[in-house]
Order: structure tokens, then sequence, then C-alpha cells
């Protein structure tokens, strides 16, 4: 009997052995691969808008994905617009020429693609909305279109610091750009000396009582899309005040961004007047003179020169740096675009306009006093 438990155990003892060896001896099972994301391209988004109102967007929409967070893929893809440049006489110029998209000119690219825009609209209907970004296909292939982002812009409580988040996790300006910024302010950026930013926005944008033809007529010309035109005696006015507020004295510097020659001469007259210094890049600028216009061009039209107000509203466009000066480089108007948000983002104070351009450096800089010039001017004329 007792040979017969001895046999046992040693049967028990060998089975036990052999599965350990079998166990230890398979491979580990991998883990289920996870979903392909899906691919959403984001292109142009106005072809007769501004640089920045393009940025603006892609951060709308680069705010979504995130927010979503459901394994998409962000593709930039900027492929039209005023900023598009194939022209040879200037394609050289471009250290990042890019001749799909124009984005990765000024910025590091965003998970790049060689398939152009027209491939991806035929990939995804028009219909594309919110449900795509809560429930995506994995490896499906999505246009984040206008109706998509005119939804998301309302979703979106703090603006400025969601934009900002968005900027600084995507927008990646090329090293060549900041190194444009560096040495301006090298230059002209006095060590000890309070510096402050002046963006004055003339020719690029027209005041106006309405929205546009045939839209919704608005109370005054406050509005984002349609500020009143500030005169150089009111921003210098402006000037002095926060100077004195402050007692900074004569040691500071003025850096000023304006699209119209005119404003940029008469502020420099002003301030060298009383010893202050004032700097600014070699940018194409308007030679028009805006500065206090007051027309109301709400009801005018591209190409309609039916009345003073609308001839008036005609001739900024063709002197518009974005929309007009078709001859000149697309690309440089986007560098000097970019080279001056970043250079009113520096300093101590900043006195801004409307739009989108004057919006970007203050999304950059929060802890920045601000002064908008705008409400200070319709305080005024009111």
């Amino acid at each position: 009997m007792l040979l017969w438990w001895i046999i046992l155990i040693v049967i028990v003892a060998f089975l036990v052995i052999w599965a350990i060896r079998q166990s230890s001896a398979a491979p580990a099972r991998a883990p289920a691969p996870a979903p392909a994301p899906a691919n959403m391209l984001l292109g142009t988004w106005n072809d007769e808008a501004g640089f920045f109102y393009n940025i603006y967007s892609n951060l709308n929409a680069l705010w979504a994905i995130n927010h979503f967070g459901n394994h998409i893929k962000p593709i930039v893809l900027f492929s039209g617009g005023l900023y598009k440049e194939t022209r040879p006489e200037y394609t050289y110029q471009i250290p990042s020429y890019d001749p799909l998209n124009w984005y990765n000119h000024y910025f590091i690219p965003v998970n790049e693609t060689q398939k152009p825009q027209e491939y991806w609209e035929r990939r995804q209907p028009k219909t594309c909305l919110i449900k795509h970004l809560r429930n995506p296909e994995p490896g499906g292939e999505y246009v984040f279109n206008r109706t998509l982002l005119d939804h998301i812009v309302h979703m979106i409580t703090d603006r400025a610091a969601a934009y900002r988040e968005m900027w600084n996790k995507y927008c990646k300006p090329r090293q060549y750009i900041l190194d444009i910024v560096q040495q301006f302010k090298t230059k002209h950026f006095t060590p000890g000396y309070h510096v402050i930013t002046v963006h004055i926005r003339l020719t690029d944008k027209n005041p106006s009582c309405g929205f546009g033809p045939g839209m919704k007529k608005i109370k005054d010309g406050s509005s984002e899309d349609f500020p009143q035109k500030v005169t150089a005696d009111f921003v210098f006015s402006l000037i002095q005040r926060e100077i004195g507020a402050r007692a900074w004295g004569t040691q500071v510097c003025i850096f000023v961004a304006t699209d119209e020659e005119k404003m940029l001469q008469d502020i420099t007259k002003l301030a060298g007047a009383v010893g202050l210094y004032v700097c600014y890049t070699d940018c194409i600028r308007s030679q028009m003179d805006t500065a206090g216009f007051n027309l109301d061009t709400g009801l005018c039209d591209k190409g309609d020169f039916s009345t003073p107000e609308c001839i008036a509203y005609n001739q900024m466009i063709d002197a518009s740096i974005h929309r007009g000066h078709k001859n000149l480089s697309n690309y440089r108007k986007g560098l000097e675009a970019m080279v001056d948000m970043l250079l009113l983002a520096e300093g101590d104070l900043f006195l801004r306009s409307r739009g989108n351009f004057s919006n970007f450096p203050e999304y950059l800089r929060p802890d920045r006093p601000t002064v908008d010039m705008v409400d200070e001017w319709n305080a005024l004329v009111s």
C-alpha cells in the first residue's frame, strides 16, 4: 500500500513540474493593439481672410479635437487663400518651402500629409458634424469643416486660455522666425527701458454700422470686424497718459505695428518731439491715410462703387496688405505678420486695436496690462 502512495506522489510531482515548465515556456500574450486614430484635416478656413484669422480658426478646431479626446490625429494643411505662394520669383525666399502647405512656411508641421486638400474633401461630405468628434471611425479620414467650426466656437467658455493652450501645444514658429524676433529685440529694446507695444489697424479693417451687405445693422463701430479708426494724436495721447501714470519718464521704447505708413511716421514724429524712441519692422504698408475715417461702409460690397462710402471701401480693399498688393510676395506678408505679432507680445504694456492680429498678443501674454484703443476712442467720440 505504501508503494502505491509513493508512486502516486511521484506522478503528481511530475505533472506539477511539467505544467510549470509548460507555462514558463509559453510566450506571453500580447495586449490587443490600440485602434488606429482617425485623421482629421484642418484646411484653409477662409480664402479671403487674414493670416491670424486662419490661425484662430485652427486653434478652435485643435481645442475640439483635444476636448473630445477620441483618438483623432489633426493634420494641418493650408493649401489655399491669400498666403499661398507658388511664384518662383518668391518661393526661393522661403527657407522651408512646401508647395502643398503654406502653414509649414511659418510653423513646425502638425502631422504632415502628402495628399492634397482636394483628396480630403472628396473623402468626407460637407455634413461633417460633432458626431465625428465624439465617435470617429478608427482609421477614418475627415475634414473639419466650417459648419463644425461654427458649432465649436460657441462651446469654448474661456477662449483666451483655450487658444493659449493650443498655441503652446501645436503652434511652434520656425526657428528662423524666432531668430528674426530676437535680433530685432537685441537691436531696439534697450536693457532697463520699459517697452510699450502698439498695434494700430487701419486700412485692413473697415469701420461700419453693419456686418455687411444685406445683414443686420449694429449700433456702433466697436465690433471686432468694423473698428473705428483712431488718429495719431489720439494714440500718442494714450501712450503719454500711460507713461505718466507709471512715472516711466523717457526711458521707454515704443514698438509700433501698423498697416499704414502715414500713421507710423506721425507717431514717430510725435514721440521724437518729446524724446521718446519709436521702433518698427521693415514691412509692406498701405500708402492710404484712413486715420479718423468714419464713413459707414456696412452696405458696401467688393466691386460696388455706387456711393462715396463704397468707393472708399473698395479703395481700402485694393490698398489692404493681405487683400491687395497682389504683385508682392504672399509669403512675405505672412512673415511680417508673424514677426510683428510676436514682437507685440513682448514688453510691459500693450495698446491694441481690433481683430485677430491684436487678439493674439493678448492670448500669449495674459499677465500684461492692455489698453483697448477702440474702447477709449468710442468713449471719447460718443
